[in-house]
C-alpha cells in the first residue's frame, strides 16, 4: 500500500512524464517532510513538472501535502484517475497548524478525469484549465481554506460548500456549474453556460467585495 512515486524536499526542478498502473496509495506524491522511518531529507521543493499520467486508485494519482515548507512552480498536465479517488489533491493534514507553509503557482491542464480537491489553508495561485474534473474546495476538518488566486477556464463545475473559505481573486471562465461560499475580495464569472437548471451558479458569501458576472447564461 505504497505511494508509486513519492517526491521529498529539498527538490528542485523535477520531470515525471508517463506513468500507468495501479497504486495503493498515491501515484505521485510531493510532500516537503514524510513520516520519520522515510524522512531522509526535508525542504522545499521549486519546478516540478508531472505529465501524461493515467492510474486507477482509491487514494489520489497527485497529491501535493504535508507542506511544513513549500511546494511552488508546479505543472500538472494530462491526468487521468480511472479509480474511485481523487485526480489531484492540495493538502493533506500536517499544514493545518502552520499558517507558514505554502502552495503557490500551480498550473493544471487536462486533469480529464477524477476530481481536483483543493483544501491546504495557504495557497496562492492555482490555475485550472481545459478540464473536465469537478473543482471543490473543501477544508479539513478542523481548519480553514485559503486560497489568494483561483484560475478556473473551461472547467466542468467550481464548488465550495464551506463557509470557512478565505479567497482572495476568483477568476471563473467558462464553466457549467458553479456554487462558492465563504468570504472574497473579488469575483469575476465569464462566459459560462449553464446546462444545469437546478442552481447552475449558487453564490453565498458572509463577505465579498466585488462580483462580476458578464457574458453568461
Amino acid at each position: 500500500q505504497s505511494d508509486a512515486v513519492h517526491l521529498m524536499g529539498k527538490n528542485y526542478h523535477t520531470y515525471v512524464d508517463g506513468i500507468e498502473g495501479i497504486a495503493g496509495d498515491d501515484v505521485v506524491a510531493v510532500t516537503t517532510v514524510d513520516y520519520a522511518s522515510y524522512a531522509f531529507d526535508e525542504g522545499d521543493v521549486d519546478t516540478l513538472s508531472v505529465k501524461n499520467v493515467s492510474c486507477a486508485n482509491n487514494s489520489r494519482v497527485i497529491l501535493l501535502g504535508n507542506t511544513s515548507y513549500t511546494i511552488k512552480n508546479v505543472i500538472l498536465d494530462n491526468i487521468e484517475q480511472l479509480g474511485g479517488g481523487a485526480a489531484v489533491t492540495i493538502g493533506d493534514g500536517g499544514e493545518l497548524a502552520d499558517a507558514t507553509t505554502f502552495v503557490d503557482n500551480v498550473m493544471m491542464t487536462n486533469i480529464r478525469r477524477g476530481g481536483i480537491l483543493l483544501r491546504h489553508n495557504n495557497m496562492g495561485k492555482i490555475t485550472i484549465t481545459n478540464s473536465a474534473s469537478d473543482i471543490s474546495l473543501s477544508r479539513e476538518s478542523n481548519g480553514f481554506l485559503g486560497i489568494d488566486t483561483l484560475i478556473c477556464n473551461d472547467v466542468q463545475s467550481v464548488n465550495s460548500e464551506d463557509y470557512i473559505t478565505k479567497m482572495t481573486n476568483v477568476f471563473i471562465k467558462k464553466c457549467k456549474k458553479i456554487s462558492l461560499a465563504g468570504v472574497a475580495d473579488y469575483i469575476e464569472i465569464d462566459g459560462s453556460v449553464f446546462t444545469d437548471t437546478s442552481r447552475a451558479m449558487n453564490l453565498r458569501f458572509i463577505s465579498a467585495n466585488n462580483i462580476v458576472v458578464k457574458n453568461t447564461k
